[in-house]
């Protein structure tokens, strides 16, 4: 048998994250569109509707800036709206006409384990509760949205302390041993050692809330991947009440319901850490990274005689696969990198925001032009490939016809 060399070529990308906290653009036709998680939102909302059923039967039949496919939000779509830096609402009034805010809006997600019940949201603060929109009486406004958002993916790094997820930060395994007050949960994330990492800090609610599974109860998360302690376990946001600085965040992890409290009262702590420099682009390469490629060996047996021309050469397949590694492939850095365009020193939160959409949009455009010329690529290798060993089989008839010529 003969052997032949095939090379298989894997083009690994790493899934750009999907920040917590939204950078929204007014589209000046009605409609507001998140340009992180892609949403297009309705800039007024309809208030009241009664019953979560009602509401999501009327943005169903909702046509509006064109668009027909308008539906009610789910929780976690809902809450990317909600900014934290405002109270009564909390919701950037400068992009949605805050003059029709209600208290409570509707979400389509329903309430795991209880019928009857779904989820919304109290946008005069943010916090997320059900309601029981079977009663007559309960009202709620809706505010209808279209596209589908990128889902935030975790992955266990088998070191049975930490796991990755795909917005770029590591989060411990294991909770807190004990409840404790806001202050000591901070102090207990940045002495916390776990993964061979230090310099832990406690997480901010646009960051917690992407743990909280509202398909389930008792607890909301995947205890496959998260240690979570029996009961409501309330665990401690970094996010201050707006107006209250006596109030912090928490999120109730039995059922995925958020309010804020008093900073003496006792919570759950999980901390969080940026992915480990590895896993990132470093100055002054960042922010984009390259994918890797790697090249594995495959020995393919063929026959040694090939009975309709023995000259030709085996057709060597090419075979792509693409795998997804959920880590985050951009930095950001207090120092300033040597590509202008990278330094982010001095900038504030909401800048921040704004450039880290203008990367994230940026790389996807790159990904989708390098993928289509990495195809581009083998097509034409192959059908060289392919030309090359036509021509050698032309050769070979062209010289048998000839000696058969001869012996005539």
């Amino acid at each position: 048998m003969k052997k032949i060399l095939m090379t298989t070529l894997t083009l690994v990308f790493l899934a750009a994250a999907t920040p917590a906290s939204a950078t929204l653009t007014d589209n000046g036709d009605g409609t507001v569109t998140d340009d992180v998680t892609g949403l297009m939102w309705i800039q007024n909302d309809v208030s009241p509707i009664q019953g979560k059923d009602d509401a999501c039967v009327y943005c169903d039949n909702l046509v509006s800036a064109g668009y027909d496919d308008w539906r009610a939000p789910t929780i976690e779509e809902l809450q990317t709206i909600i900014d934290y830096q405002y109270d009564s609402p909390a919701i950037d009034g400068s992009v949605f006409d805050t003059t029709t805010i209600g208290d409570n809006y509707w979400s389509s997600t329903p309430l795991p384990g209880i019928s009857g019940f779904a989820w919304g949201i109290e946008t005069s603060s943010g916090k997320v509760d059900s309601y029981f929109y079977d009663y007559d009486y309960f009202k709620a406004n809706i505010r209808c949205v279209r596209g589908v958002m990128v889902e935030t993916t975790v992955v266990d790094n088998g070191d049975g302390e930490t796991v990755t997820s795909s917005d770029g930060l590591v989060w411990s395994k294991q909770t807190s041993k004990a409840s404790m007050n806001w202050q000591d949960a901070h102090a207990y994330c940045s002495n916390l050692e776990a993964g061979g990492m230090s310099d832990w800090f406690l997480p901010t609610m646009e960051e917690l809330r992407t743990l909280v599974a509202f398909d389930k109860v008792n607890p909301a998360a995947d205890t496959a991947l998260f240690e979570v302690p029996s009961g409501d376990a309330y665990y401690w946001t970094a996010t201050e009440q707006a107006g209250y600085t006596e109030n912090a965040w928490r999120i109730k992890f039995y059922n995925g319901y958020t309010a804020p409290t008093d900073k003496i009262s006792a919570g759950w702590v999980r901390c969080a850490h940026e992915a480990p420099p590895e896993n990132f682009c470093e100055c002054p390469d960042c922010p984009v990274c390259e994918p890797e490629i790697v090249e594995v060996e495959k020995i393919v047996e063929v026959p040694t005689e090939c009975p309709a021309c023995p000259a030709c050469e085996p057709e060597i397949v090419e075979v792509e696969k693409i795998v997804e590694v959920p880590v985050e492939k951009i930095v950001y850095v207090e120092s300033p990198c040597s590509n202008e365009n990278c330094d982010l020193t001095g900038l504030t939160y909401s800048q921040l925001k704004a450039k880290r959409a203008e990367l994230y949009q940026a790389i996807k455009k790159l990904k989708k032009c390098r993928m289509a010329a990495t195809h581009a690529m083998y097509k034409a290798r192959k059908a060289e490939r392919k030309a090359r060993i036509a021509e050698k089989k032309a050769e070979f008839l062209a010289k048998l016809k000839a000696k058969k010529g001869k012996n005539k």
